[in-house]
C-alpha cells in the first residue's frame, strides 16, 4: 500500500569510460564506491608530490579533480575523492575533514560546476588555479583574493606575521 504512494527511484551509472560512456545517465553520488589500483594512487600522489609543499586541503582537491578529467572521468563525487586523497603520514597536504563541504566550497569559489547529485566539474578557474599552483601569489590573484591567507595553509601566514614581528622586536632590542 505504502510502496503504491511512494515514486519509484531510478538510479544511473556514473558518467566515464568505464561507465557506459558519456551518455549513459549519472545517478545519485551517494551510490558511487570507487575504487582505484594502486598504481593510479602513486600516479596521482607523485603529481601532489611535484608541487614541492603541502597543499591545503581544497587546492588538494582541486588537484584531484583535475587528474580525474585528465583520465576521462567527466564528473567526480566527494567518494572519489576520499578514496584518492593522500593520507596526513605522506605529508602532500593537510587532513580532509569532509570532502563533500570542501566540493561544495570550491563550487561556491567558482572553481567547480555543481552537475547535480553530488557530481561536480572542474571550471577554467579551478583549471587555473591547479597550473599555479603552489605558487601562492598568483593563486590569489587568479582567485582575486586580497589577503595572504588565501593561497597558503592555515596559520602559515599567521607564523610568519608572528616569526616576522619576533625578529623586528629582536632587532629593535639588539639596537638599544
Amino acid at each position: 500500500m505504502c510502496a503504491e504512494l511512494l515514486p519509484s527511484v531510478r538510479r544511473g551509472r556514473r558518467r566515464g569510460a568505464t561507465a557506459g560512456g558519456p551518455d549513459a545517465p549519472r545517478g545519485d553520488s551517494r551510490g558511487h564506491r570507487p575504487s582505484y589500483a594502486p598504481d593510479e594512487r602513486r600516479a596521482l600522489h607523485d603529481v601532489l608530490r611535484e608541487k614541492c609543499v603541502e597543499l591545503k586541503p581544497a587546492y588538494a582537491v582541486l588537484c584531484i579533480v583535475d587528474w580525474l578529467h585528465a583520465r576521462g572521468h567527466e564528473a567526480v563525487s566527494a567518494a572519489d575523492v576520499r578514496a584518492l586523497f593522500p593520507s596526513r603520514r605522506e605529508g602532500l597536504t593537510g587532513p580532509l575533514r569532509n570532502a563533500a563541504d570542501v566540493l561544495r566550497r570550491a563550487r561556491e569559489g567558482g572553481m567547480l560546476e555543481a552537475l547535480g547529485d553530488g557530481w561536480y566539474r572542474l571550471t577554467p578557474l579551478g583549471r587555473a588555479v591547479v597550473a599555479v599552483l603552489p605558487d601562492g601569489q598568483l593563486v590569489g590573484t587568479i582567485r582575486g583574493c586580497r589577503t595572504a591567507a588565501c593561497a597558503t595553509r592555515p596559520g602559515e601566514a599567521r607564523r610568519a606575521t608572528l616569526a616576522a614581528a619576533a625578529d623586528q622586536r629582536a632587532a629593535a632590542a639588539g639596537e638599544r
